[in-house]
């Protein structure tokens, strides 16, 4: 666990020392789904994702988008139990980018490349029968991960400073460390901005 937080600062150390040609802010809705090799048994988490974004020109049109990340998430589920989960992320997002100009001061993008993540803790409240039991995924000899490496594509809209982009990312990491089970997380996500 130390290891992973040392890599996460190292890498945000990295990204921030970095000549930056443009740099933002941006809010949105993020909907992040875990499955156990089974889509039927899927977790479906929503929430809200708020973070800063930084850009640096490769080429003309061509640029390397990086950032970090914060998203609350939650969801529940009432069959025979109720069951409700809230998760607190962060993301460092590492993109390559395309831009195609329309006009002055309208553009649109595309990008793609990885995402690393890191759970902060996701906690659980089950009740049953009356008892409210409470859990963390990532406590101590946890059989679950909280790093995760995902690779996204998306694209968006600029107008002026102001931007609208649209996201996926698809979980590369198996975050259970038992070897019977495989367990991946995806992401969508939407976001508006404004780059400074």
């Amino acid at each position: 666990m130390k290891n992973i937080l040392k890599s996460f600062t190292l890498i945000i150390s990295l990204l921030l020392s970095l000549n930056v040609n443009a740099q933002g802010i941006q809010i949105g809705y993020i909907q992040s789904t875990t499955e156990n090799g089974n889509p039927l048994h899927a977790s479906i988490l929503n929430g809200v994702r708020a973070g800063f974004i930084y850009e640096n020109g490769i080429l003309d049109h061509l640029s390397l988008q990086y950032g970090l990340n914060y998203s609350y998430l939650s969801g529940s589920t009432s069959a025979l139990t109720e069951y409700r989960t809230t998760s607190h992320e962060l993301d460092i997002p590492l993109r390559i980018s395309y831009g195609l100009p329309i006009s002055n001061n309208f553009k649109t993008f595309i990008y793609a490349g990885p995402n690393f993540s890191y759970a902060i803790s996701n906690k659980s409240k089950t009740t049953l029968l009356g008892q409210e039991v409470e859990s963390n995924l990532y406590e101590e000899n946890s059989d679950y991960t909280p790093f995760n490496i995902q690779m996204g594509i998306g694209g968006g809209v600029i107008l002026n400073n102001t931007f609208i982009k649209v996201g996926y990312d698809w979980g590369l990491s198996d975050l259970n460390k038992t070897t019977d089970v495989v367990t991946k997380t995806n992401r969508f996500t939407v976001s508006v901005g404004y780059t400074l």
